[in-house]
Formats: structure tokens, C-alpha cells, sequence
């Protein structure tokens, strides 16, 4: 029997990040790049938000798809008309967990799902050990967790996301994209920290080849 979530309470540290200004951004990086990933912290702070916007304009003049991470329910709260508009002017994927998506549109996963959708072309819903939601034009998809003995959760969301974002760009469909996320995360809770100590690259690969092989199976399609 699993044990219930407990309460956790999150203390924003960007550090160097408070310096980083337009002219850091590398934009012939950034316009070869297939994603760019913005954490929603960054939209706390007047500056971070406006190089975040730079970032995500120019992405989106060239070709380049925007994930939108929503990073904590307080962010949200404190910003949810902004998060909203920006969702909506430039987000390609976004990714949250229940409380976020709540913060949001004031519904549970299931529902928020649908509503999130909406506004980007791919949403994600985190619901914990129960696996997650994955939405896109054609469907939904449920994405299973991966059996972990879990000792710290710390990382578990970025590394999701990190495996949903790798999928994609390896042109994976969504079913598998979800199940590589799910795989990352299930290795970085096994241990403590937020860095993965072990990657079966075998199986990594048996999820890749099935994203590529099986775009029609019945197993991944969207309900």
C-alpha cells in the first residue's frame, strides 16, 4: 500500500540565474535548437520575465517549439493571468503537476487536462505515482509510472520532463514520449539528489524503437 503524499513547501533559489539578461542567450544555438524549456520561476522576477519572453519571441520567429514548465503552485497563483497569456501566445507544451493545473483553471487533472489543452498544443499533466496525462489534438494518452523504490523525489518532475522533450524531439509519438519521462523519473527517485545514477540504455532503446515501430498500435493510442 503506498503512502500518501505529504505536503512539501518550495523556496524559489535562482542564484546566478537573477543575472542572466538578453544578450546571454546564444540565439544561433537557440535557432538550431529543436525545443526551448522555460521553468515557470523564471516568471517571478521582472527581469528573468523579460528575457524569458525574449527567448520564447525569437524561438518562436524561428521555427522552435516552446515547453512551458508552470514549476510550482505559488507561481501560478501569483501569476496566473500572465502564465495564461503566455501559454497562449507561446507555448507549444506545457508541463504540470495536480496542484498547478488546480492553481490554473480551478479543476482537477482530469478536467484541468482539457482545459489546458486548449491553449497549447501539448499538455501535460504530472499525477504523481499514478503515472500522468498526456494531451494532444488527438487525444489523451495515460502514461503509466514505473515501479521505483522511491527514496527522494527531488528532480522526479525535470527528469519527466527532460525524457517527454527527449522523445519528442527523436520524433517518438506521445504514448512513448510519456513512458521514457516516466522512466527518468522512476531512476532519479531511487537515489538521493537530483541526478540520475543509472540509465539502462537497453531499455531506453527498446522505448524508442517501439515510439518509432508501433505510430498505429492499438497500445498507443490516444483514449
Amino acid at each position: 500500500e503506498r503512502e500518501p503524499p505529504k505536503p512539501s513547501v518550495a523556496f524559489p533559489s535562482p542564484c546566478a540565474a537573477l543575472n542572466l539578461e538578453e544578450q546571454d542567450i546564444v540565439l544561433e544555438e537557440l535557432q538550431q535548437s529543436r525545443i526551448l524549456h522555460v521553468e515557470g520561476y523564471l516568471l517571478e522576477d521582472r527581469r528573468l520575465k523579460k528575457t524569458a519572453l525574449y527567448a520564447m519571441q525569437f524561438a518562436k520567429e524561428h521555427g522552435v517549439r516552446v515547453s512551458i514548465d508552470l514549476g510550482d503552485p505559488g507561481v501560478v497563483r501569483r501569476n496566473k493571468v500572465a502564465i495564461t497569456e503566455i501559454l497562449e501566445k507561446y507555448g507549444d507544451l506545457v508541463f504540470a503537476n495536480e496542484e498547478e493545473a488546480k492553481e490554473l483553471v480551478g479543476l482537477d487533472a482530469r478536467e484541468a487536462l482539457q482545459s489546458i489543452a486548449k491553449l497549447v498544443e501539448i499538455a501535460v499533466i504530472k499525477v504523481g505515482a499514478n503515472g500522468s496525462y498526456i494531451r494532444d489534438r488527438n487525444g489523451t494518452y495515460e502514461i503509466p509510472s514505473y515501479e521505483a523504490k522511491v527514496i527522494d523525489t527531488t528532480g522526479a518532475g525535470d527528469l519527466f520532463a527532460a525524457g517527454v522533450l527527449y522523445g519528442t524531439c527523436c520524433e517518438c509519438n506521445l504514448a512513448i514520449s510519456g513512458r521514457i519521462g516516466s522512466y527518468f523519473a522512476a531512476r532519479v527517485v531511487e537515489r538521493l539528489g537530483a541526478r540520475v545514477a543509472r540509465i539502462d540504455r537497453a531499455e531506453l532503446q527498446r522505448l524508442m524503437a517501439k515510439g518509432r515501430s508501433l505510430l498505429s498500435s492499438p497500445d498507443s493510442a490516444p483514449r
